[in-house]
């Protein structure tokens, strides 16, 4: 068994998500209270997540570093007719376990989405309360938002990245 004092205190590690069969990892710079996550309805986001909604970080592409040291990182382009936004946007899922871990968007093109839900493990529950929800015109409507969250039918403009 692991020494307790050696296991990394969760809440103030630096932010990663996997996929399922841990062969893709992303690491956030800063940990998970740093992020506010931001809840999209858009169909793919929707379709992606197996859900009515997906909770997403977004933050500079440069900020994201991506280990695959398997090569299994793939990708899926969603042609402009096919989108939401009417713009190119490509989701990232690993090649072995099917898990999706990111997406770029033209629209927000030096900005990285990284799936906020159950990638990021025990770390999740850090994150800060959503601010915001995005296309809730495809909202089903058992969903109750906290008159909190900031809405928008379709695409916001892209949130400012947290900075320190």
């Amino acid at each position: 068994m692991a020494d307790p004092s050696q296991i990394p205190d969760p809440s103030t590690s630096p932010l990663t998500a996997t996929c399922a069969c841990g062969a893709i990892t992303l690491t956030l710079p800063h940990p998970p209270s740093h992020y506010t996550p931001n809840l999209c309805f858009c169909n793919t986001c929707a379709m992606g997540s197996s859900s009515s909604y997906q909770p997403n970080i977004v933050l500079p592409t440069s900020e994201l570093k991506i280990s695959d040291p398997q090569g299994v990182l793939k990708a899926y382009e969603l042609g402009k007719k096919d989108s939401d936004l009417g713009l190119r946007k490509i989701k990232y899922f690993c090649g072995t376990c099917g898990v999706g871990t990111h997406s770029w968007i033209e629209a927000i093109a030096e900005l990285t989405v990284v799936k906020a839900g159950g990638t990021l493990g025990e770390q999740r529950k850090y994150l800060k309360p959503p601010a915001r929800a995005i296309y809730v015109k495809y909202k089903p409507d058992h969903i109750i938002l906290d008159e909190s969250i900031e809405q928008f039918t379709a695409m916001s403009p892209p949130p400012k990245p947290a900075t320190v």
